[in-house]
Formats: C-alpha cells, structure tokens, sequence
C-alpha cells in the first residue's frame, strides 16, 4: 500500500476545500456546444454508502475524491464535469456541482477543490442521473460524450426503466456516448448492472477494492480521454 501518496492527496483536498463554499448542483443549460466537441463528465454515487470503510484509512467517497483530483490534475483546456447523484439524500436524478458544468478552464485547481467538498447522502438513482444527465448534454448542444461512472451498488430507486436500458436509449438516439464504469467494492447486482450499462455504450468495466486502487484506475479511464480530446 502506498499510504503516504494517498495522506498526501487527501490532506491537499482538504486544505483545497477551504477555498471556497460548499458545492450545489445546478442544471442550467450553458451556450451551444460544437459538433466535435466531447465533454469528459465525471458521473459519481454519492449515496450514503459511499461513507462506507474504502480500505487504505479511507471512506470509499474520500478515496473517490482523491481519485479525482488526481485524474483531473493539469488537465486544464478540457471540457470536464462533474454530475453527483443524488443530491436530495434520497432519489433525485443529482446535477452538476457548482462551477463543475462541461466547459474548459484555465486551469484545473478551482474543479480539484471543488471535489473536496463532495459529501455522501441518500439512495442509488443511477438511471434517473444517466437520463437527465443525457438529457441536460444534449440541450447544451452536445452530440457525443465521454461518461466515467462510479459507484458502489445497484440502483434502489425504482426507476421507471433500468439504467442499462436509460444507456441503450441514449445510443439509439443517435448521442455518440461512451460510459466506462467502475464498480467499488461493489455487490454482484451493481457489477452486472454497471457491466451492462458499459457494454451498451461500447465502454468498459473494472472493479475495485479499495482507495488505492481506485485512485489508479479513474487516472486510467481519464487521461487518455482527456488527451484525446485535447489533440483531436
């Protein structure tokens, strides 16, 4: 285990938090994307059982944000945001966190304290958050996105469709969408669930067993999306 590495990421988050006010979801629509352009958007559970031990002296959410600012660190220029759900403490589809809507930045260190200030509450509406996040890109003029999704259990909010079936419905539209998902520590319910919403965006799923690990693998999943988007 690299304890040090993970001290270090946390203590730099927490300290990042104090700068500014705690975070809210807004969903207002923001001026009409480009046809090539393609949003990287950080899609995270923040349901009460992300408060949950993480391993590594970490709660899975405190462990989630590391993996965050790690991923995003310098990654300025790149259209990036981040959609928690729920944002109720109970079953409501979550937003974009304040000032962390899909536009590019000058640089990365207001969206890394942003993180910070993510806290754990409420159910798992994955397919709620997946559609209106569907929904809210498509009104922003998007036409394609790259989705990471984490979380650690299957939906629990009876949505009126499962959330494999929200992702089949975004492809047919014709949004070009690519969700990789990460399962943390995760049940075998929420493994096939994320699989198969993965598998029907042509994405990819990984699962994780602690901070370490998931800090490594969104790092994976995010930089060479974002140095792709950067070049194309």
């Amino acid at each position: 285990m690299r304890i040090p590495r993970l001290l270090s990421l946390v203590m730099a988050g927490a300290l990042a938090a104090l700068t500014i006010p705690l975070a809210a979801p807004v969903s207002a629509a923001a001026p009409a994307a480009s046809d090539t352009a393609k949003p990287l958007i950080l899609l995270i559970d923040v349901s009460s059982s992300m408060d949950e031990d993480g391993g590594n002296g970490l709660s899975k959410l405190d462990g989630a944000k590391a993996g965050m600012r790690a991923a995003i660190s310098g990654r300025s220029g790149n259209l990036v945001g981040l959609w928690t759900y729920p944002t109720d403490g109970n079953c409501s589809a979550g937003g974009y966190v304040t000032d962390a809507e899909p536009v590019k930045r000058s640089d990365s260190s207001k969206l890394k304290a942003i993180v910070s200030n993510l806290a754990a509450n409420g159910n798992t509406p994955t397919a709620q958050a997946l559609e209106a996040l569907g929904a809210n890109l498509t009104k922003r003029g998007f036409q394609q996105a790259n989705i990471v999704l984490v979380s650690d259990g299957e939906s629990n909010c009876d949505p009126p469709k499962p959330p494999c079936d929200v992702a089949r419905a975004l492809v047919a539209q014709g949004f070009d969408i690519t969700i990789n998902t990460i399962g943390f520590s995760i049940s075998d319910a929420g493994r096939e669930e994320l699989t198969c919403i993965a598998d029907a965006t042509h994405g990819s799923y990984v699962s994780v067993e602690d901070s370490e690990s998931l800090i490594d693998e969104l790092q994976n999943q995010v930089n060479p999306t974002l140095k792709l988007t950067a070049t194309s």
